[in-house]
C-alpha cells in the first residue's frame, strides 16, 4: 500500500478490520450494488443532497465557489463531484479516504483536487484548513466507540 508522504499511517486493529471488511465487499457485493443506477440508492442520494444544500442556504454557505471543503471518507469522490455541481472549484476541495483505489479512480475524476490515502484520525491538513468539513457514512464503518471520537475530534 503507498501513502502520500506527508500522511504518517497507523495501521492498528480497527484499521485492519475496516480493510478487511472493505476487501470481503469488494469480493462479495456487485459492484455496482451501492451505484446510482439503482432506484433506491438514486432516492437516497437525492434526498441527501437536497437536505445538504438546503443546510448550506440556510447557513448561508451555498454555492461553494469559495470554500475549501474537505470530505472525510470521499471514496471514488462521489459527493466531491456533487460539490463541484454546487459551485465547488476542484482546486478548494481535498478528500481523504482509507483504500488507494478509491483515491486512484477520485484522482483521475478530479486531477486538480488534493486527494489523498490516509486515516481520518490523523489529517494531514492543519486546523482550520477547511470552511467545510463533510462526511457521508464514515461512522457506519468504525465499529470502535474510541476511534469514532477520535474522527469527530480531528474533523
Amino acid at each position: 500500500m503507498i501513502y502520500d508522504e506527508q500522511f504518517a499511517h497507523r495501521d492498528d486493529a480497527e484499521i485492519a478490520r475496516i480493510r478487511r471488511e472493505y476487501e470481503r465487499r469488494r469480493r462479495e457485493i456487485p459492484g455496482d450494488f451501492y451505484g446510482l443506477g439503482r432506484s433506491a440508492n438514486m432516492y437516497s442520494h437525492g434526498q441527501l443532497a437536497r437536505a445538504c444544500v438546503k443546510g448550506l442556504v440556510q447557513a448561508e454557505r451555498f454555492a461553494l465557489d469559495r470554500q475549501r471543503v474537505l470530505d472525510v471518507g470521499c471514496g471514488r469522490g462521489m459527493w466531491l463531484l456533487e460539490f463541484c455541481q454546487w459551485g465547488g472549484v476542484p482546486e478548494n476541495l481535498a478528500g481523504v479516504d482509507l483504500c488507494e483505489d478509491r483515491i486512484t479512480e477520485a484522482r483521475r475524476k478530479l486531477p486538480t483536487a488534493d486527494l489523498r490515502v490516509g486515516d481520518a484520525r490523523i489529517l494531514p491538513w492543519g486546523d482550520t484548513s477547511f470552511d467545510l468539513v463533510t462526511q457521508f457514512g464514515v461512522f457506519t464503518s468504525i465499529l470502535s466507540p474510541t476511534a469514532k471520537r477520535q474522527v469527530a475530534n480531528e474533523m
